[in-house]
């Protein structure tokens, strides 16, 4: 990095400058104001050229007439900020449950995606596409759309010390035993309901006779309009047992 790019690290993870501030240096005893063109490419060694002094003076002057003094130990502008590194959801996921137990969280998503689709297309000759499958840690809600779904294990994996051992389904469907809440201590069977909640709404999207094998539809005559209607219903149900 040149002398400029390593004294603005410091200075613009504190502020904003503008377009077009120059910047200048000095430090006691100096002579005048010293452009980056004076430095030259390496800051330790024009400090040691001038004498190794102490504090450095950084003049920010700005094209608003302003102008700013900003001082620093040397070997401070020597190496540029180290940025602290922004932790993801899926980081602190990590560090609360551990790597292995997020690996496996995600490997579940992908596999039990593709096992209950390979199981819906042969009990009903379904032809149509694979939805794309994903994993987002710091998403609030699980979705599914006609050509992806998406799983969110925080809402499993919660960002606190009381894991959720009771998986929650819509008021309309919390009571039946086939689609409904249910209680496990493993959050892998959570995972599972997640997908197949959410496999079940790719696939209420495709429910057009270019989908099937034979040329029309074998699936009931049911509403699969609508997002939470029977047809949906039926098709979560299929992939819950």
């Amino acid at each position: 990095m040149t002398p400029r790019q390593i004294i603005l690290s410091h200075i613009t993870a504190e502020k904003a400058l503008p377009r077009g501030t120059l910047i200048w240096l000095f430090y006691e005893n100096a002579d005048d104001l010293i452009s980056l063109n004076e430095v030259g490419d390496n800051l330790e060694r024009w400090h040691q050229r001038v004498g190794s002094p102490e504090e450095i003076q950084v003049i920010l002057d700005m094209p608003d007439d302003d102008s700013e003094v900003w001082l620093f130990s040397p070997t401070k502008l020597f190496s540029p900020r180290v940025k602290t590194p922004v932790l993801t959801a899926r980081d602190r996921a990590v560090a609360r449950y551990g790597v292995s137990r997020v690996m496996t969280a995600e490997k579940v998503v992908f596999l039990y995606s593709g096992y209950l689709l390979h199981l819906y297309r042969q009990a009903y000759g379904f032809t149509g596409p694979a939805p794309e499958v994903r994993v987002n840690w710091s998403a609030k809600h699980s979705w599914g759309g006609r050509s992806s779904i998406t799983i969110s294990p925080s809402s499993i994996y919660p960002d606190s010390d009381t894991p959720r051992y009771r998986y929650h389904e819509y008021a309309h469907i919390e009571q039946r035993k086939d689609i409904g809440a249910f209680y496990s201590i493993n959050q892998l069977d959570h995972i599972k309901g997640v997908v197949a909640h959410e496999l079940a709404h790719f696939c209420q999207r495709h429910t057009g006779k270019d989908n099937f094998k034979f040329g029309f539809p074998v699936l009931p005559e049911k509403d699969f309009r609508t997002a939470h209607g029977d047809g949906w219903q039926f098709l979560y149900a299929f992939f819950r047992t």
